[in-house]
This record gives C-alpha cells, structure tokens and sequence, in this order.
C-alpha cells in the first residue's frame, strides 16, 4: 500500500483484499485526497458481508457448562448453582443464546414468580447475569 508523488499528482496503489491480487489504482490532485481514498477503500474491504463473522449458534446450556468449567467450579457452592442454571434452562427450553432476550427471561421470570418469591427470582436473575458478565470477561462470547 503507498501513495507516491510523481508530477504534481498523488498516485494511490494498494491491495486492500488479503486473499486475492486485485490492485485499486487511482490518481488524485492532493494528497488528503489520496488517503482519504485508501482509508475508504481499506475500511470498505473489512466491512463486507461474506468477511463477516459467523453467527454464534451455541445453545444456553453449552454456555452453562462453559460458564462452570472456567469459573462456576470455584463458587462455595458450584454444585447448586449449576443445578439452577441447568433448570432455567431448561425452563427456558434451552434457546441459542445469542439470541436470548432480556424480554425472554422477563416473561419467564413473571411465569415463575406465581410460584417462588421475589428474592428467590431476583437470585435467579443475578446468577444469570453472572453467567454471561463472566464469559463476556473471559472472552468467550460477545
């Protein structure tokens, strides 16, 4: 990638895709010109949609035992609180977790507190976000 000076003009000549040879030349009367172009044309060759990620497709319950294998072993009582994060789960009925919303575990949450307590939901609900803040930390998941 360069950008020269010949003549009174600015010549910009990269390569911006990794996997193929295309060459993008161009010719500009000033140089904020030129990089203002190769700034684009780089950004514009990270942006495209078949370079993108791959979409995350990880159930809940494999991030459960992703979440106890890193960290929820730890806990004073890791055997307990992988057993409740199992039965969310499965109440939840184990849904990709990308695509868990908060409104999901609110109308779960009020389902299930026709039957528990609020402090009991309220643990629920900071086991949960444990969960993922701790894969988020480790840089597990998004």
């Amino acid at each position: 990638m360069s950008i020269k000076k010949i003549d009174n003009k600015f010549y910009v000549d990269i390569r911006p895709y990794e996997n193929t040879n295309k060459r993008i030349r161009r010719t500009f009367n000033t140089k904020s010109e030129a990089v203002r172009f190769q700034n684009h044309i780089l950004a514009e060759a990270q942006t495209k949609p078949w370079n993108g990620e791959k979409e995350d497709k990880r159930r809940l319950s494999q991030l459960i035992e992703k979440w106890y294998e890193f960290h929820g072993q730890t806990l004073a009582v890791p055997e307990k609180s992988l057993a409740k994060l199992k039965a969310i789960c499965e109440d939840l009925n184990d849904p990709i977790a990308a695509k868990l919303t908060a409104t999901d575990y609110i109308e779960y949450r009020g389902k299930r507190l026709k039957k528990i307590k609020p402090k009991t939901a309220n643990n629920d609900l900071n086991l949960m976000r444990g969960l993922f803040n701790k894969l988020i930390e480790i840089e597990n998941i998004k």
